[in-house]
């Protein structure tokens, strides 16, 4: 299996508002060193490139004035690496680049700069956008792109960046910063903060007898920011669609022999009909659904409503709980969703307004009288001042992230929610309310309903809460499993 790499770093640039740099260089020939002492080694293309006279080896050049490195030079290099010539390609490609990040607000995109950067003469820099274009193109399936600089976050806000929908394909982004943020060296000048926390988190003496992929290298760096490097202003962004990309490991592990599992034989890891939640124990024998579950986080992580909609017992609340929820909690595969906070999942059963105020009740009320008594006066509130008395309840909480609620079973407020006028008057007052609080919290709620696709009509003929405008836009419908995904579903659960 071939691994290239193009590892860039550019301490030096023309353009006088682009100060010279001291971490650049260190940067990228860090990382290069990293990757080629792998044992699943890279292929290294540095830029700039020079021969190390000491040991006759190459690294990458840090002169301020010999070595310089132009936009044609990027521009070649990245199409040599994802779209060579002649279609001899390889599975993996990995891009690093440490340098400067410019902005172009008038036309709201990021540039990766070069030494010949000049934005009054029209030169920017290498576009993101053209990197995402080329990364689309690309018949690498398996793309890896860092990125220690300015304004990097760009590639990951665009909304086209995520690649979910395209089969076979694994990607991960990783960013040293949003795309209107500045990223930081260490006082020391020694490392970029994010390539440090790749150092770190890419030493394989880290998990003795492990792989490190891509997205224990993402959780590894994250907490490695907050934690150890707390002081500096800047957050990394990371995405990761796909199966995981194996990076490294400590030299010699692989001809260890992997011991059995013990046998189980009371344990099924078959589920049958049952849901899957999103519990270690589900979720360890839950597969087939990797390819759907990038699709529902690139929904919710972009838009604050999302219908998962599919027949009966296409598996709409597994893949919602053990693959959406789970990487949302765990924070592996957008950056920040650790710290979202999950509401207990409702279904709408018979008065749906009282479903969602329970949701709000304290524990230590929710089996006693005074529970009753407080559930009571929730309803009431729902009723009387609808939208503003659930976005209040989100509020007292004083959630600092966003906040998912999950309705299983939607249809409900058809089939159990009905039989009388004041039965349909709840129904409206309850599509009324939950949406209402989506659109005035604007991004803090996020709401995920799963519904069986034979009531789509049904919501279609609704007006309460812009119910038929909702389901047209921001619905995702759950496809028959692909012979892949299928035999990962028959042979993986008995497999761990």
């Amino acid at each position: 299996m071939g691994r290239d790499a193009l590892v860039v770093g550019i301490n030096t640039y023309s353009y006088g508002d682009l100060s010279n740099l001291e971490a650049p260089a260190k940067d990228a020939e860090a990382i290069a060193q990293q990757l080629e002492s792998s044992p699943a080694q890279f292929t290294v293309k540095r830029l700039s490139e020079v021969r190390d006279k000491k040991n006759n080896a190459l690294k990458v050049g840090k002169g301020k004035k010999t070595i310089q490195v132009y936009l044609d030079d990027l521009e070649t290099a990245l199409f040599n690496l994802f779209e060579p010539i002649g279609g001899v390609y390889t599975d993996i490609g990995l891009f690093y680049f440490s340098g400067h990040g410019l902005y172009n607000d008038r036309r709201r995109e990021g540039y990766l700069a070069t030494y010949d950067t000049n934005p009054k003469a029209g030169n920017w820099g290498f576009p993101l956008r053209t990197l995402r274009d080329l990364l689309q193109r690309s018949p690498i399936s398996k793309q890896i792109i860092w990125l220690d600089c300015c304004h990097s976050g760009s590639l990951i806000i665009l909304n086209e960046a995520n690649p979910g929908e395209q089969k076979d394909y694994s990607r991960c982004f990783i960013a040293a910063a949003r795309d209107i943020q500045r990223a930081y060296e260490l006082v020391d000048n020694s490392h970029g903060v994010l390539t440090e926390g790749l150092l770190q988190g890419l030493n394989p003496q880290r998990l003795p007898g492990q792989w490190i992929d891509t997205l224990s290298l993402c959780a590894f760096v994250n907490q490695y920011l907050k934690d150890v490097r707390q002081t500096y202003p800047q957050r990394a962004l990371f995405l990761n669609v796909g199966e995981p990309i194996d990076l490294t490991r400590c030299p010699g592990n692989g001809t260890v022999a992997e011991k059995l599992p013990e046998l189980q034989p009371d344990n099924c890891p078959y589920r049958a009909l049952n849901a899957f939640d999103f519990t270690p124990e589900d979720v360890e024998v839950f597969f087939g659904r990797r390819i759907l579950t990038d699709e529902l986080l690139g929904q919710i992580y972009q838009h604050n409503f999302l219908a998962v909609l599919g027949p009966s017992g296409s598996g709409k609340s597994s893949v919602v709980r053990a693959g959406l929820l789970y990487e949302l909690q765990q924070g592996k595969r957008r950056s920040g969703t650790e710290t979202w906070q999950i509401l207990p999942i409702i279904k709408p059963g018979e008065s749906p307004l009282r479903s969602l105020a329970r949701v709000f009740i304290p524990e230590t009320f929710r089996f006693k009288k005074k529970g009753e008594t407080f559930l009571n006066s929730s309803v009431a509130e729902l009723r009387a001042a609808g939208a503003a008395a659930l976005v209040e309840m989100i509020e007292e909480e004083e959630y600092e992230q966003p906040v998912v609620l999950v309705v299983d079973q939607f249809e409900e407020i058809f089939t159990l929610c009905r039989g009388s006028e004041e039965k349909e008057q709840e129904r409206k007052q309850f599509l009324n309310c939950l949406f209402g609080a989506v659109d005035a919290l604007a991004g803090k709620l996020r709401l995920v309903v799963t519904m069986r696709a034979d009531f789509l009509g049904k919501c279609l003929q609704q007006t309460a809460g812009n119910l038929a405008e909702r389901m047209t836009s921001c619905r995702v419908d759950i496809r028959p499993l692909s012979d892949r995904e299928l035999r990962e579903v028959i042979c993986q659960p008995a497999a761990q």
